[in-house]
């Protein structure tokens, strides 16, 4: 017995201080350690971060911003979006491999000045404890917009025909220009380039078109190919620019070209004011794994009967801006058409493949060829495409459906190292229109951290109107926009990782192409959207996460008629943080919001809404799959009295400046300008 009572005596203190080991253990990481800090980056109106952790095991740690112009003296902050908590995300893409996310912090603070100081303090908060510096107080400088230099040289180009007064030094074409030779003969690629830092080709009015057929020293330099190779490297504050010069039209037409302008190794290049039309890829600025540029601008263009826009999917392409440019693909102009044969849910109604079938001499059988595939398709860092419009593609604007980001999960990918530069983050797509697409408006596929697109507005899609298949990490940003004719869906995902939906208009449902979990994302935020249906029997929200801190609440849902089910979603059995594996979601069902809020606990402060919400805005015909609207005459406003009105929730520099006493759901605040979409030149 008293062997026994000594044995007891000796293990105790041993098991106490194991017991105490454990509790620090889990102290320890719960609480959270800062690791490195990355400063994105910045664009003209958006600086991005990310901010590297260890610990914090319960997920209850925070970083919150604060902001103001550096020149601002009073000692007012304003106050920034919490940046988002990523914790090892999984993103299994199946043969194209599997994608953990960091664990980390990310976001943005949104819709800044252009080449101005800003004061940004960053702070770290955690009940469990910061072990080390909480805090980062830095100054970042937006970038300037785009412009041609005023100081070099000017060349002034002429077409073939022209047989006026030339101001000199004057050219036949821009090649003779940007190069010191020019022909159609063995020669054209012999002569290095002319063109200098900050140096300006002047293009005069006329059309600029190549025989590439013909062999001789009197064309334009583009023989056989009629592809315009530029390679002549500019810098930030000195591109070289090709502009038009102001005396008339300036129009490149391709022949029916693969290619027109090929800016693959040419950095800070700057075209604008020109017409480029009749080519299947009008500025082509990057391919995977071989080359891409850096800092190309596509300012106040035209580009028409084109197949693509402007496209890079070279990693290491940055700081693009393509801005205030009009998109004219070749898609049938006045029906529209998805990509797919996409049934009719209305008894007796025709799909798009009847009617398509219908038409005399269109080919068989459908899916209808890819006449135009994109508008503008970009990969890597910094980009900014806004104020353009889109009208007539496969797809509007998207980021390089690229694969995993390039050298993960190796550490030389890591955010210290040079590899960051083929991280796609920080890129922004917002003030655009884009109408008549046959799959997605805009789709962010492959994108990282700190994608932002915001106030854009989309009509006529067949297809959804967002796309995240997949996106790594996050935040993917989708702010304030605008769908109208929407067919399929509002959003898509498959493996989508932070996807961040704040005060969007919907005009369709949230959801892929069927019920049953499709749509499948983590970590994903859902607040003070409208979500209307229009077509009978179809399921309103159909969502599926992996993650059961996705959030949504302070939105506004218009059921569809008829359906029996208007609510599915699918998470981890509740008390489950996460599970990636798409066998163990359970499937959830819902005819009504209120079963859905009770069911799933989401949505507690939702609303049912009906389009009377708005100023004029009738639900698109469910019975013409094919009819094509005008923004004439539709108003997607709030009509006075309207029950969205101050129904949503604070989210700082989102909402800002909301008119009553809460802000309103979707886009548009009541009372508010509406945003300038499309060129504003």
């Amino acid at each position: 017995m008293n062997s026994r009572r000594h044995l007891f005596k000796s293990v105790f203190p041993i098991v106490a201080s194991l017991l105490g080991l454990t509790s620090a253990l889990a102290q320890t990481t719960n609480a959270v350690t800062p690791g490195q800090f990355v400063i994105e980056p910045p664009t003209l109106q958006n600086l991005g971060f990310e901010w590297y952790i260890d610990g914090d095991a319960n997920r209850n740690a925070s970083v919150s911003v604060l902001y103001h112009k550096a020149s601002d003296t009073s000692g007012t902050w304003n106050q920034g979006m919490n940046l988002l908590r990523i914790q090892n995300e999984v993103n299994d893409q199946g043969a194209g491999g599997v994608y953990t996310a960091p664990n980390m912090f990310a976001g943005s603070i949104l819709d800044l000045d252009p080449d101005t100081d800003y004061q940004v303090m960053l702070m770290m908060q955690d009940p469990d404890g910061v072990n080390g510096n909480p805090s980062q107080t830095v100054t970042v400088h937006t970038r300037p917009v785009p412009k041609p230099f005023v100081g070099g040289n000017v060349y002034h180009v002429y077409p073939l025909n022209f047989t006026g007064t030339k101001i000199q030094p004057a050219f036949t074409g821009v090649m003779a220009a940007y190069y010191l030779c020019a022909s159609n003969g063995d020669g054209n690629k012999a002569c290095p380039a002319r063109v200098k830092p900050g140096d300006t080709i002047m293009v005069h009015a006329g059309t600029y078109l190549d025989d590439r057929w013909h062999y001789s020293f009197a064309g334009l330099g583009t023989p056989f190919d009629a592809t315009y190779y530029l390679t002549a490297k500019g810098t930030a504050d000195k591109p070289i620019s090709i502009i038009a010069a102001g005396d008339g039209p300036v129009i490149f037409d391709g022949g029916g070209n693969h290619n027109l302008f090929n800016v693959m190794a040419a950095d800070y290049n700057l075209f604008q004011g020109i017409t480029v039309q009749n080519t299947d890829i009008a500025f082509l600025g990057g391919v995977k794994d071989v080359v891409g540029s850096v800092g190309l601008s596509v300012i106040g263009c035209t580009m028409q009967n084109i197949g693509f826009g402007v496209w890079t999917e070279y990693a290491g392409s940055g700081n693009y801006y393509i801005a205030d440019n009009t998109l004219i693909g070749k898609e049938e102009p006045n029906l529209l058409f998805g990509w797919f044969s996409a049934p009719s849910t209305v008894p007796g109604t025709p799909s798009w493949q009847t009617i398509w079938s219908s038409f005399p001499n269109r080919p068989t059988p459908y899916p209808a060829p890819i006449f135009s595939y994109i508008g503008i398709k970009l990969y890597g860092s910094g980009h900014v495409v806004a104020y353009n419009s889109v009208f007539g593609f496969h797809d509007g604007i998207d980021i390089d459906t690229h694969g995993l980001p390039e050298g993960y999960p190796d550490p030389t990918a890591g955010p210290s190292l040079v590899q960051r530069v083929n991280m796609p983050v920080a890129n922004d797509f917002y003030n655009n229109f884009v109408s008549h697409t046959a799959d997605n408006c805009f789709e962010t596929d492959g994108s990282m951290h700190n994608m932002r697109a915001m106030r854009n507005l989309c009509y006529n899609n067949a297809g959804q109107v967002t796309s995240s298949q997949p996106t790594f990490a996050g935040p993917t940003y989708f702010i304030r926009n605008v769908s109208y004719n929407c067919w399929i869906g509002a959003i898509k995902w498959s493996h989508a990782e932070g996807s961040l939906y704040y005060n969007n208009t919907f005009t369709c449902r949230l959801g892929g192409l069927t019920s049953g979990g499709s749509n499948q994302g983590s970590n994903a935020q859902f607040y003070n959207n409208l979500v209307l249906g229009h077509n009978p029997g179809e399921i309103l929200v159909e969502l599926g996460t992996f993650t059961n801190y996705t959030a949504l609440d302070y939105n506004g849902y218009r059921p569809n008629d008829g359906a029996t089910n208007n609510f599915e979603y699918n998470s981890p059995p509740f008390g489950v943080a996460a599970d990636y594996n798409t066998a163990h979601l359970v499937t959830r069902l819902f005819p009504t919001l209120a079963a859905y809020q009770a069911g799933t606990g989401q949505d507690l402060h939702s609303i049912l809404i009906d389009w009377n919400v708005f100023n004029n805005a009738p639900p698109p015909s469910f019975t013409n799959y094919t009819a094509v609207y005008s923004t004439a005459g539709i108003d997607l406003t709030l009509a006075p009295g309207s029950a969205a009105i101050d129904r949503g929730i604070v989210i700082p520099n989102v909402t800002d400046g909301y008119t009553g006493t809460a802000p309103d759901l979707g886009a548009y605040e009541f009372g508010l300008p509406v945003p300038h979409y499309g060129p504003r030149i």
